[in-house]
């Protein structure tokens, strides 16, 4: 993560107002499937994270989030206080804490980052699910 200066995400989604799912960035580190999967949620119906909470609440760029984390790291959650339909995400700038925070090593490295939906459920209803808009820029130090 060090190679980086920044990397951040533009997104904008819609979600319907049945089932159970989560709209989530989907970073993978230290390969594709790699040794951690950090997950950005920007928006949750009826879904909890694997693990259990770390930090109820940190404020990272724009947003506040409650953080997630299995005992050993592998899978962590960002979840947001309030849903988030659009924005900015500041990827590098969460990485970078968890780095500072200990829960992952400084020379990590980036494997993938994608935005989609993990649906469970619709209840037997119709539901759609649309992302709008979707990009990633980085810049290397």
């Amino acid at each position: 993560m060090t190679r980086f200066r920044t990397i951040y995400s533009r997104w904008q989604a819609r979600t319907p107002k049945v089932g159970i799912y989560n709209a989530a960035y989907d970073i993978w580190l230290d390969g594709v499937p790699g040794d951690h999967e950090v997950m950005i949620w920007t928006h949750n119906r009826k879904q909890v994270p694997a693990g259990s909470v770390v930090r109820r609440s940190v404020k990272l760029g724009k947003y506040r989030w409650t953080v997630w984390a299995t005992s050993d790291n592998g899978y962590i959650a960002f979840v947001p206080k309030r849903r988030l339909d659009q924005g900015t995400i500041r990827i590098r700038r969460m990485l970078g804490w968890l780095i500072s925070t200990g829960r992952l090593d400084r020379d990590v490295t980036l494997g993938q980052i994608g935005f989609g939906f993990e649906i469970v459920s619709t209840g037997g209803r119709a539901a759609r699910f649309k992302v709008d808009r979707f990009s990633v820029v980085s810049r290397r130090r």
